[in-house]
């Protein structure tokens, strides 16, 4: 049928290295706060677990959105975020580093599941053959890193 389950999701993504699907019930959605520390404090944590820590989701590595048997990613890529749903006429669409939030809680209001992608190992961004040949060209769109950020 082509759907997938979450927990068939959380194996295929297992089998990169230690990537979790965090439920949008378990990580704040809404826009980032101004708790803790000073900015020394944070630099010292990290820039991702300063994000964490400050719930700003413009940090993390993506998200997996399912609603009625379609699954689709939102991604950064660089320091932009990518709306790479699938039934986009025009492609991939930018999702602005401040309209995240809004977005991903428009979507849970719309009755989809999001899910925070989280961890290490995910693959490299790019075309098969630039990431070690896996994976298969003649599926889907591919689109580089370079157009993506070029708006192209």
């Amino acid at each position: 049928s082509g759907f997938f389950s979450v927990d068939v999701l959380r194996l295929a993504l297992a089998r990169f290295g230690a990537i979790e699907l965090i439920p949008s019930q378990k990580f704040s959605i809404s826009q980032p706060s101004s708790r803790g520390g000073g900015e020394g404090e944070r630099e010292a944590l990290g820039a991702r677990k300063a994000a964490e820590a400050a719930g700003d989701l413009t940090q993390e590595l993506g998200f997996l959105v399912n609603r009625a048997e379609h699954w689709f990613a939102l991604r950064r890529v660089g320091r932009r975020w990518w709306n790479l749903n699938s039934t986009l006429e025009r492609g991939p669409e930018e999702v602005g580093r401040f309209y995240l939030s809004a977005f991903l809680e428009a979507l849970v209001a719309e009755g989809y599941s999001v899910f925070l992608v989280r961890g290490e190992g995910l693959p490299e961004r790019g075309y098969p053959e630039e990431v070690g040949g896996h994976g298969r060209r003649d599926i889907g769109t591919w689109y580089r890193v370079s157009d993506l950020v070029a708006g192209g």
